[in-house]
């Protein structure tokens, strides 16, 4: 299984970040492409909290079955 990571702060998630997501997985033949938002660690101010953040990219990825959210935070 090939699957690609797509890190980002995704303040708020957009249609490019969905659009560039898709033609990576197609363009690289992937069979997932997971998103990785940064966690209220990074610092900075004017940020979302992570967990909306999260929500928003849950649901700007619904409508793809090929996406993926991952919830990914270092503590």
């Amino acid at each position: 299984m090939k699957i690609g990571f797509f890190g980002g702060c995704f303040n708020p998630p957009t249609n490019a970040h969905v659009n560039l997501a898709k033609k990576v997985l197609d363009e690289c033949n992937l069979n997932r492409v997971v998103f990785v938002p940064v966690g209220d660690f990074y610092g900075k101010k004017e940020l979302a909290p992570e967990k909306h953040r999260y929500n928003m990219l849950k649901i700007a990825c619904k409508r793809f079955e090929k996406y993926r959210n991952l919830r990914f935070r270092i503590k």
